[in-house]
């Protein structure tokens, strides 16, 4: 086994920090029509999971309603009469 390339980091990789102020302004990005929580991720170079926690952590709750169904009432079946 030949190893072609080796890469070395070097330095000191430390975590970023988010303040409330931002993770807010992100939260409602995520929140405006058409947007989803990847492009907003991918965007800010952010793994989408931390998105969806902030939001959770916030209080943030989409409406999971359907939209555009309507109530349907139906009859009872008939049953066939055998002879």
């Amino acid at each position: 086994m030949t190893v072609e390339r080796l890469e070395i980091l070097s330095g000191v990789v430390r975590r970023r920090r988010w303040s409330r102020a931002d993770k807010e302004r992100l939260v409602v990005e995520t929140l405006e029509p058409g947007v989803t929580v990847t492009e907003v991720a991918r965007r800010h170079d952010l793994d989408r999971g931390l998105l969806y926690r902030w939001r959770q952590e916030l209080g943030v709750v989409r409406n999971t309603e359907p939209v555009g169904f309507l109530p349907v009432e139906g009859k009872p079946p008939v049953r066939a009469a055998f002879r």
